[in-house]
């Protein structure tokens, strides 16, 4: 079940990764399209083509679209990265849950590797009765909240 798990949220991070990578391989192409469009453009400057204004209009319009490109590539980079980084835990967690599969008692050994922290909340009384919030974070998942 735990592999199950980890396989569909790596093939839904591989559907991801591919459209970012799409993504990227355009921008990258577009910055490449962007600095031949400049050199065209200082050539017409220099043959005089086109006057020093629209000269300075383009090349702000394009030094403005290559700084948007150039931040989005960095994003886009950093966030493949994260992504690898995530695909690496959820594996970790897939091998190490699958080693638990029949576990009957909770020890200090399982909750080290499976349970990041557990919060605690201070006792409400709701109807006549005190009610705790419980929220365990598990490592590589997240937090799961229960009432008690």
């Amino acid at each position: 079940m735990v592999t199950d798990i980890a396989e569909r949220l790596n093939l839904q991070m591989s559907a991801d990764r591919e459209q970012q990578k799409k993504e990227l391989r355009q921008c990258k192409q577009r910055v490449s399209e962007i600095e031949n469009l400049y050199a065209k453009l200082y050539e017409d400057l220099t043959r005089e083509l086109i006057t020093e204004k629209r000269f300075q209009m383009l090349s702000a319009r394009y030094d403005s679209e290559q700084e948007e490109l150039t931040a989005k590539i960095k994003e886009l980079e950093k966030s493949a990265i994260a992504d690898k980084e995530q695909l690496s835990s959820i594996e970790q967690f897939a091998e190490q849950i699958s080693g638990y599969a029949g576990i009957t008692e909770l020890n200090f050994k399982i909750i080290n590797q499976l349970i990041e922290k557990i919060l605690v909340s201070e006792p409400v009384e709701v109807d006549g009765q005190k009610i705790q919030r419980l929220t365990i974070h598990y490592k590589f998942i997240g937090a799961l909240e229960t009432l008690e």
